[in-house]
């Protein structure tokens, strides 16, 4: 079907300003571009904080301390929160909590560990920002897993981990360490990087 030569004038939702548009292109609200789209979906969107607190239970006495918030939102199959930032997509509930409570953005590349180590808990008092190797290390001395060669994965001892730590500080690349050791180059490194034996000094 051809399109009306004819235009009508109407208001864009977000900033009033008038604009023309073609009968078929009217539409219960209309915009004058996408940056008023976007700004009006924003204006529109759910307080996050006051959409989290409403899923939290903060009854005294529970969690191993009885200082634990629990979420009872959505849990995961880890038995960790699940929540749903307006507008954007699904997160931790208790990274929600630390991003809500800190106003520290940055946790790419980063954890949010649990000092209570309670899942579903997301007190922020009880959380906090650490590396890869610092949340494996945390588990470990909480003795949430087997730390180096007492691990059921492990493929190295000890000993031959604190070798290959030297080795390749030295310069020895992780290719040559994995045929040294029969592992794969990958098994290197975890260990270089602290993933496996984050005991060891580095």
């Amino acid at each position: 079907m051809p399109k009306s030569r004819f235009k009508i004038t109407t208001d864009c939702a977000n900033c009033l300003v008038k604009i023309q548009l073609y009968p078929s292109q009217i539409k219960e609200r209309n915009y004058c571009s996408h940056a008023c789209f976007y700004d009006l979906r924003r204006k529109e969107a759910e307080d996050p904080l006051e959409k989290w607190v409403s899923q939290v239970d903060k009854t005294p006495g529970q969690g191993p301390n009885g200082e634990c918030w629990i979420w009872t939102g959505s849990l995961n199959p880890t038995n960790y929160g699940v929540f749903c930032w307006p507008l954007k997509t699904h997160m931790g509930a208790h990274i929600a909590s630390y991003i809500l409570h800190t106003k520290d953005l940055n946790t790419k590349g980063f954890h949010i560990c649990h000092r209570c180590d309670n899942p579903p808990c997301v007190n922020p008092a009880h959380l906090f920002k650490g590396t890869a190797q610092e949340n494996v290390l945390d588990a470990y001395e909480k003795k949430r897993r087997d730390c180096g060669e007492k691990a059921n994965s492990a493929k190295l001892t000890n000993i031959q981990a604190a070798e290959i730590i030297t080795k390749r500080a030295s310069g020895i690349s992780a290719v040559s360490l994995a045929k040294e050791y029969g592992v794969a180059k990958g098994t290197i490194n975890r260990v270089i990087r602290g993933k496996t034996f984050p005991n060891l000094p580095r």
